[in-house]
């Protein structure tokens, strides 16, 4: 397994971002929440970005994700440029290269598990069999095999996160974000789903951690902080 901040994969980028800006406007003034950020992330990085409400970092995350545009600059991933790409290659890169963990779990609470771990592979039109597989096995891999028939309430927060983590990998998505994965779990819990991303990270699964948490943050390859839409 990869030890906590052992040192980051080398390799062409899986992520390589230019001069990347994106601003927003009040009222005439347009406010940068990026100012002209660049980075490569390696195939296989665990890393951590941190930083104030509003340092940009939950903005590139976004951006990465395909959630939002940049102003300006430059977005390659895995050698393509995105930032070019029209709106239907952006909504299947968000549904088939990235997985997204959210502080908030996002689930459906009427749906079972394996459901919600299923739902974003009935978007993408994988036959049901295959789906269900799928789920299955994500399920099992997050120490849930035993829930998949439960619904989102009658689970505990850190299960709750765990589903959400498996629905992120339903796609097999080259990379993961995850913008505060233990932002609402306890420290106890927030210890098990921090393991998860460790195993997940040992496995070669990009991820990059947007966070408050110095004790989360300590799992990284690298350590980003950011402030007034930059690298510190």
């Amino acid at each position: 397994m990869t030890e906590p901040g052992a040192p980051a994969p080398e390799g062409e980028p899986i992520i390589r971002l230019r001069a990347l800006r994106r601003e927003y406007r009040m009222g005439s003034q347009p406010v940068p929440a990026l100012d002209g950020v660049d980075l490569d992330v390696p195939r296989g990085e665990l890393l951590v970005l941190m930083g104030a409400s509003g340092s940009g970092k939950s903005t590139l995350l976004n951006i990465i994700g395909c959630l939002d545009q940049p102003t300006s600059g430059s977005y390659g991933l895995e050698g393509r440029e995105v930032t070019t790409l029209p709106e239907p290659d952006r909504v299947r890169i968000r549904r088939e290269k990235v997985g997204f963990i959210f502080q908030t779990f996002h689930l459906v609470p009427r749906m079972t598990a394996l459901r919600n771990v299923e739902l974003p592979m009935v978007f993408a039109g994988v036959e049901p069999r295959e789906r269900r597989q799928r789920a299955s096995e994500t399920l099992e891999a997050v120490g849930l095999a035993h829930r998949v028939a439960h619904r989102p309430p009658e689970l505990s927060g850190g299960e709750r996160q765990r589903v959400a983590i498996a629905r992120a990998l339903a796609m097999r998505p080259p990379i993961l974000l995850a913008d505060e994965p233990t932002g609402n779990l306890d420290s106890k819990t927030g210890e098990e789903i921090v393991r998860i991303l460790i195993d997940l990270n040992a496995r070669g699964q990009t991820l990059l951690v947007v966070t408050h948490s110095e004790e989360l943050a300590k799992i990284g390859h690298r350590i980003l902080r950011m402030k007034d839409g930059k690298f510190l």
